[in-house]
């Protein structure tokens, strides 16, 4: 079901705890409330092979509102995490908030993946929320990420899909670990 990327149509989804697709800088993602467990159960059960040991990506409108699911985010931590991401989409893998619940963190590490998008989309969706949002990408575990409305429909016949296109960027965004300063993917 495509949905117009209004605001209470928004919220709607989003206060019904329903997982939706929406698209991101690359491709659609899933998404919803990070607070609720069952959307988090719900994306798991639509990934398939995705194990909840592995954490999921959050996606925010501005470093103010990652304030408290990131622990030590500061004004220098946040000039860095700006540089890091001036050239593109980029996710970084932060110390998580005591408060962030554990099925968002990665098992081994305790830590949580977080990005501050640029998509114009994202950034409303957000805002609306405010509130971060979940953001993995929408395709079951063994397929090809979906870059289209159309794609998101064909693997997932019954959720609900945010119009909208993507940004465009041939790459999902890069993956940084900040306590290594290193790129787990470019």
């Amino acid at each position: 079901m495509l949905v117009p990327p209004e605001k209470n149509a928004f919220l709607n989804l989003l206060h019904s705890r329903q997982v939706f697709a929406y698209p991101t800088e690359a491709v659609y993602g899933l998404g919803g409330d990070p607070r609720a467990p069952e959307v988090f159960a719900e994306i798991l059960r639509l990934k398939g092979a995705r194990t909840p040991g592995q954490g999921m990506l959050l996606v925010a409108a501005n470093w103010a509102q990652c304030a408290d699911w990131v622990d030590g985010l500061d004004a220098a931590l946040i000039a860095k995490l700006q540089a890091l991401a001036a050239d593109r989409a980029t996710t970084f893998i932060l110390p998580a908030a005591a408060s962030v619940p554990v099925y968002l963190r990665d098992a081994a590490s305790g830590r949580i993946a977080i990005r501050v998008s640029q998509h114009p989309l994202v950034r409303q969706l957000c805002t609306w929320a405010d509130s971060p949002l979940i953001s993995t990408s929408a395709n079951p575990s063994a397929a090809s990420p979906a870059r289209s409305a159309a794609e998101v429909q064909h693997y997932f016949p019954a959720l609900p899909v945010i119009a909208g296109e993507t940004g465009g960027e041939a790459r999902p965004s890069r993956l940084w670990d900040v306590a290594n300063a290193t790129a787990l993917r470019d």
